[in-house]
């Protein structure tokens, strides 16, 4: 009976370890090193003033209007369904959107992804959300507090 029980456990721990791993821990939420610089500019710059938030889905804070029917909103969600933004910042009181940021770094020069910053434009605009695109190869602090604030003048 023991030696039933000593086969049995060896042959649960070798399943175990031969289980296959479906997900990894990734090492930050910032695909780039820039992103993380951004943030923590973003952090110092604005972090007493708005909730800022990473790689937001658009679905956390624009949404189709809802004059459509079922079936044309469910089309229009799926057009921006596994799309984020680079960062979100939200008044601190309701934490509604007040402006989306948008690093732009070597690939926003490739047709295809001008073509999807052309649709977040858009979509932005329609929905009532302010957009500020910077360059990543140029993350100077005074030069982004400059461009944000003049974004946030705007919208007030």
């Amino acid at each position: 009976m023991l030696l039933v029980g000593l086969v049995a456990l060896a042959l649960l721990i070798q399943s175990k370890e031969e289980a296959v791993k479906y997900f990894n821990k990734k090492a930050s939420i910032f695909d780039t090193k820039t992103e993380a610089e951004m943030y923590k500019i973003l952090l110092e710059l604005y972090g007493d003033r708005f909730y800022i938030f990473a790689q937001v889905n658009f679905t956390h804070f624009i949404e189709p209007n809802k004059d459509f029917d079922y079936r044309e909103r469910m089309r229009l969600r799926s057009r921006i369904d596994r799309k984020s933004v680079d960062f979100l910042l939200c008044d601190k009181e309701r934490a509604a959107p007040q402006l989306v940021i948008e690093l732009d770094g070597g690939s926003h020069s490739i047709p295809r992804r001008m073509d999807r910053d052309d649709l977040v434009d858009s979509m932005m605009a329609d929905a009532g959300v302010s957009i500020l695109h910077l360059r990543a190869d140029k993350l100077d602090k005074e030069a982004i507090k400059g461009e944000v604030e003049k974004k946030l003048v705007l919208k007030q």
